[in-house]
């Protein structure tokens, strides 16, 4: 205002800073000088104003100072849902995208169709949206999809392909399915008749008795036949706790990991199921008294012949289904290069074990080899589930670190400046002409390269 230029920055709790242009803070604007929150979303100018957008309404500050009881001000006390996160001057009117209320103008009407909006923008074709769903333009009284190829959440968790299309996980927004051509199909109104938890952990699909996709989410196991989605209820299936990883063994039986049961499904309403009393497993340790198995922190299952490999908070397990017998490996042993083991695979019959923070653990025969950071693998932080093999090589996903691809000692190291939406890699998935890679920013396709 006139000669004097000041930086006005938002905080979460703290309210509302001034800074002068020498970079000095010259004031602070809280609840107790009239805020209407002291967490502070979004700032906007109007006119010689600033609109100040918090989790309890539209503050209106002018020269430093809060004008109590501006009509703006008002107008915010009627939103349904007081939590807003951006403000704009659109042709002569003030816009507020709220979290759980969608857009309104200020004094004016709402808009339906973007219930959780987060940025607003003016622009000469419009008013312009970005929400949880996508991107929408305000057309007279109405929200239109702009972005129509948009998948519900770009943190992807898993990925699969059945009945001829991707299916995609995310993290908390449920599962959609995307055509060849590019098409996404929302699941929403099937999901929700289906009662299927929307944070899914992973995917599989099995083929025995016909095709069926299978869910892993926080709150239990679901399967889908291409009509409908059910809930797994039998007393030897996981039940409703958090399911962490699917894995379908070269004899179609599908391996289940949970916070409570390691199970296998066999078709039908075949299911075996093995849990943390003592009684139900016996570990090799050569302790006197048996040790309970650890199914509270299991996070990967790969079959190799006749045994079945799990990875956990506390080792790898060799698990023998026929006699319920379990052989740990950890780095005590010698076996592990820490002990969280989050992904399993095999390549060239070597059972690879990648870990949370300590890269690779090699299995040939009898013998483990480690390869970490200090032996030159680009990253160690491997993600849950995330090593595939696919055309001689691994593919494996970090977290922050990107993908690699190769084998031990010859490694390829893709990030964001190679096109990968983000450096947090948690799904691959094989395909023609190359892979599917889903990271917490997104989804992308990379081609196979010679």
């Amino acid at each position: 205002n006139g000669d004097v230029t000041e930086l006005f920055v938002a905080s979460a709790g703290a309210g509302l800073l001034r800074v002068s242009a020498e970079l000095r803070v010259v004031g602070r604007l809280t609840a107790r000088s009239g805020l209407a929150d002291d967490t502070v979303h979004a700032l906007a100018r109007h006119g010689d104003d600033v609109l100040v957008g918090t989790f309890g309404g539209v503050s209106v500050v002018r020269r430093g100072r809060v004008i109590r009881g501006h009509a703006l001000a008002r107008a915010s006390e009627r939103l349904p849902v007081r939590d807003v996160r951006a403000l704009v001057t659109h042709e002569g009117h003030v816009y507020a995208a709220t979290f759980g209320a969608g857009v309104h103008r200020l004094g004016g009407a709402g808009f339906d169709g973007a219930r959780e909006a987060l940025a607003l923008a003016s622009s000469p074709d419009g008013l312009l949206v970005a929400h949880r769903e996508g991107l929408a333009r305000l057309e007279r009284s109405r929200l239109v999809p702009l972005a129509s190829g948009a998948i519900p959440s770009a943190d992807v968790t898993a990925l699969a392909r059945a009945f001829g299309a991707l299916y995609v996980g995310t993290f908390d927004r449920g599962l959609v399915r995307l055509r060849d051509d590019g098409r996404v199909e929302s699941l929403a109104t099937q999901l929700t008749r289906g009662h299927v938890d929307g944070r899914i952990n992973d995917l599989a699909v099995t083929r025995r008795g016909g095709e069926r996709l299978w869910i892993a989410t926080d709150r239990g196991l679901y399967a889908y036949d291409g009509r409908r989605f059910v809930t797994i209820e039998h007393p030897n299936a996981p039940g409703r706790t958090h399911v962490t990883s699917l894995h379908v063994a070269p004899d179609g039986d599908l391996w289940v990991t949970s916070s409570r049961v390691l199970a296998r499904w066999r078709g039908g309403d075949d299911w075996q199921g093995w849990g943390s009393d003592a009684l139900s497993v016996r570990l090799r340790s050569g302790a006197a008294t048996p040790e309970r198995f650890p199914v509270q922190q299991l996070h990967a299952v790969q079959v190799v012949g006749d045994r079945v490999w799990v990875g956990s908070l506390h080792g790898l397990y060799r698990f023998d289904p026929t006699t319920a017998e379990l052989e740990r490996h950890t780095v005590s042993s010698g076996a592990l290069p820490v002990d969280w083991v989050t992904a399993l695979a095999t390549l060239d019959g070597a059972l690879v074990a990648g870990t949370y923070h300590g890269g690779l653990a090699w299995k040939r025969g009898e013998r483990f080899t480690h390869e970490t950071e200090r032996d030159g693998l680009p990253a160690g932080w491997v993600n849950p589930h995330a090593i595939v093999a696919h055309d001689g090589a691994l593919h494996i996903g970090t977290l922050e670190r990107g993908l690699l691809v190769g084998t031990r000692g010859a490694w390829r190291h893709y990030t964001t400046r190679d096109g990968l939406p983000s450096d947090d890699v948690t799904a691959v998935l094989p395909a023609s002409g190359g892979v599917w890679v889903g990271t917490r920013g997104g989804l992308v396709f990379m081609e196979r390269t010679p």
